[in-house]
Parts: structure tokens; sequence; C-alpha cells
């Protein structure tokens, strides 16, 4: 695991916030991870999604789970205020009425993470007794620390973070092939 150095969290929050903007009209989000989830908690009915950008991962599970109730996506930046069921906000930090909520916490953006532990620890915390932590990882060279992307992890190496911080169970780990050749893991996670 490798981690970016910001010199304060203003600069996180101007980083993060010019990317969002640089990249407000792009979806990394794909159906089938959505379809993958809903294999495994089909009749979900509260979820969140952390680092949603455009909120297109919101629409995406609504198609893969019919049943659900209460969705509900976090972005940094302003812009999400644009986007349907969306708030702004920062998913390190933790919302009361969200804590023991949810059947599923999804995000594709722990690599936008300046704390990884921090936010793992906020996502974990919202999960229902039931839940289930889904954390899809981009492999390849997207997989890179950068400015934007400040946390470059592999799957070994949140499984075993999960495991021996979180006590949380490793379930599933799915390789995802996209149309475009921009692949992904996604690992599910357990009490």
């Amino acid at each position: 695991m490798k981690l970016w150095e910001y010199k304060d969290y203003d600069e996180y929050v101007k980083v993060q916030t010019e990317g969002n903007l640089q990249k407000l009209k792009n979806v990394w989000a794909y159906q089938g991870v959505f379809d993958k989830i809903a294999e495994h908690k089909p009749y979900a009915k509260d979820i969140i999604c952390h680092g949603t950008r455009n909120g297109a991962e919101l629409d995406m599970f609504k198609k893969a789970i019919p049943s659900l109730y209460y969705i509900v996506g976090t972005e940094i930046s302003h812009t999400a205020n644009q986007f349907p069921n969306t708030i702004q906000h920062d998913f390190h930090e933790q919302i009361d009425s969200f804590v023991n909520k949810f059947d599923i916490v999804y995000s594709n953006s722990i690599d936008h993470s300046y704390n990884p532990y921090k936010a793992l620890k906020t996502w974990t915390d919202q999960l229902n007794q039931k839940g289930l932590l889904c954390i899809e990882l981009a492999t390849g060279a997207e997989n890179k620390m950068r400015e934007l992307d400040p946390l470059e992890i592999y799957p070994k190496e949140l499984v075993k973070i999960m495991e021996e911080e979180f006590s949380f169970v490793n379930i599933a780990f799915h390789t995802i092939q996209r149309p475009n050749r921009t692949n992904s893991s996604l690992g599910v996670f357990k009490r």
C-alpha cells in the first residue's frame, strides 16, 4: 500500500474537487459490478455509495436491486447538489444517522482516500449487522498512487486490513471484465 501525502486537508479537498469538476461527465461505474453485488444481497433495502461523482452508481444499483428502498451517494465536491439522492460529504467523516443503517456500503473511490483506515472505520460502522461492505479497486495501470488518487492498494492488502483491523471476512473477490478494458476487482466483506 502506498499513500500520497498532502500538505493539509484543504489541499486534499481542493485536489478532489478539481478532479471531480474535470471528470464530472465521466462514468467509471459499470452495471456488471452492481449485478454481481446483487447476487450477494438481492433484497437489500438501504444502500450508501461513497464518492459518486455524478451519481451513476445509484441508478445502476436501482436497476440491479429493484427492492431497494433508500439509496444515498456522497461526494466531496459542491457538484453533489446537482444530482438526485447525492449529498456533499467527505466519506471519511461519520454521519450519526448512518451508523448501523445500511445493508450495503459500496465505493469504487477508496483510491481517493487520504486515510484509508479512517474511511474504512466510517464505512464499517455504517453497516447493519447483516450488511456487506463492497469495495471496488482499480487494477493495472489505474491502480497508481498520484495526487488525485492518493491510495495505491491491492486486493490482498485490502483483505488483510479488513480481516486484521476490522474483523471482517472476505466472502468474495471478483475480477470485473469491463467492455472498455479498464478492469477492476470487487471485494465483498461481512462481519
